[in-house]
C-alpha cells in the first residue's frame, strides 16, 4: 500500500500539468501587473495612433507639394518646348532674311544699303540695318536667356521633387513600422484582457468560496484561499527518514494539526484551515514540499497512508 502511495505522489508531483494553485493575493498581484500593463499598452498604443494620425497628415501634404511641383515640372516643359519652337522659328527666318538679301540685290534692302547715291544715304540705310539686326539679335538672346531660367529652374523644382519623394519613403517605412506596432499592442491588449477576465473569475471563485467557508467558521477570520495537492505524513522513520525526531522544522511537535509546506508558497507559522481536518499550523518543511504542495501531518501512519493524495482547498486564517 505505501508503494502505491509513493507511486501515485511521485505521478503527481513530476508531472507539473496535474499541479494548479490559485490563492487569492498572488491573483490580485497578477491583476494589478497585468492591469499596469494594460494601462501602460494603452499609453503607448493612443501615443502610436496619435504619431499615425501625425504622419498620414504630413503624408497628405507631402503628396500636395509633391503633386503641385509635378504640375510645375510639367508647365516648364511645355513653356521650354514652347520656347525652343520659337526660337527654331526666329533662327528661320532670320537664315530667310539673310538669303533673301543676297538674292534679291535689285529690290532688296541689301541693295539699298550697298548702292547709295551720297555717303549720307549710305549711313542712314546702315543705321537702318544694323537697328534691324540688332532687334533681331536681342530677340534670339532673351528666348536662349528664358530657356536656360526656365531649365535652371526645373532642374531645381526636380531635385526639390527627389527631396520630397526621399522624406515621403521615409514617412510610409515609418508609417508601416508604426501599424506593425500597433497591431503587436492592440494583439498584446486582447491578449491582457482575456486574461484579465479569467483572473477576475478566478477571483470571484475564490471569494464565494470564502465567504461560504466563512459563513461556516465565523470564529475564524479567512484571509485567502489556495487549491493544494494534498498527502499525509507522520514523524515515523518511514515518512520522515534520518528527520524522524518527532519534532518539525520550527521546533513544534510533529503530528496532528502541523503540516509542512514550501515556505515560498504559505509562510511558516501561517494558521490554515483545512475542511475535514481542522486548523493547523504551518510549521514543517521537506525536500519533496514544493510549491503548492502540503504535507498534512497525522500522529499515527495508517491515516497518512489513508489520508493519499488529493487535491484540496485551504483557507489562510488571519490575525
Amino acid at each position: 500500500m505505501f508503494i502505491v502511495f509513493i507511486s501515485t505522489f511521485m505521478a503527481i508531483t513530476i508531472n507539473p500539468h496535474i499541479i494548479f494553485a490559485a490563492d487569492l493575493d498572488r491573483l490580485k498581484g497578477e491583476k494589478v501587473k497585468l492591469t499596469n500593463e494594460q494601462n501602460a499598452i494603452l499609453y503607448y498604443l493612443n501615443n502610436t495612433r496619435e504619431e499615425i494620425d501625425r504622419i498620414k497628415h504630413d503624408l497628405l501634404s507631402l503628396e500636395s507639394k509633391i503633386n503641385i511641383l509635378e504640375n510645375q515640372i510639367k508647365n516648364l516643359e511645355l513653356n521650354i518646348k514652347k520656347i525652343e519652337i520659337e526660337l527654331k522659328n526666329t533662327i528661320k527666318i532670320l537664315n530667310e532674311k539673310a538669303i533673301e538679301l543676297y538674292k534679291r540685290k535689285n529690290n532688296s534692302f541689301f541693295q539699298a544699303v550697298i548702292s547709295p547715291k551720297d555717303i549720307i544715304t549710305f549711313f542712314k540705310n546702315m543705321n537702318l540695318f544694323g537697328y534691324m539686326m540688332k532687334q533681331d539679335s536681342e530677340a534670339i538672346n532673351n528666348y536662349i536667356e528664358t530657356k536656360e531660367e526656365l531649365i535652371e529652374t526645373k532642374l531645381t523644382l526636380e531635385k526639390n521633387h527627389e527631396e520630397l519623394n526621399s522624406y515621403r519613403d521615409q514617412y510610409n517605412s515609418t508609417h508601416n513600422s508604426l501599424l506593425i506596432k500597433e497591431a503587436e499592442y492592440e494583439k498584446r491588449l486582447e491578449e491582457i484582457k482575456i486574461q484579465v477576465a479569467k483572473l477576475e473569475n478566478n477571483l470571484k471563485e475564490i471569494e464565494e468560496r470564502i465567504k461560504k467557508i466563512q459563513l461556516q467558521y465565523p470564529n475564524l477570520k479567512i484571509v485567502d484561499g489556495y487549491r493544494v495537492l494534498a498527502t499525509g505524513y507522520c514523524p515515523c522513520p518511514i515518512c520522515c527518514g534520518k528527520y524522524s525526531s518527532g519534532y518539525t522544522a520550527i521546533g513544534l511537535k510533529a503530528g496532528y494539526g502541523v503540516i509542512a509546506v514550501d515556505p515560498k508558497f504559505i509562510p511558516l507559522r501561517t494558521k490554515i484551515l483545512i475542511p475535514g481536518y481542522g486548523v493547523a499550523i504551518a510549521g514543517d518543511t521537506g525536500k519533496k514540499i514544493r510549491n503548492n504542495h502540503i504535507d498534512i501531518g497525522f500522529d499515527d501512519h495508517s491515516d497518512a497512508l489513508r489520508y493519499g493524495v488529493r487535491f484540496i482547498y485551504i483557507y489562510e486564517i488571519g490575525k
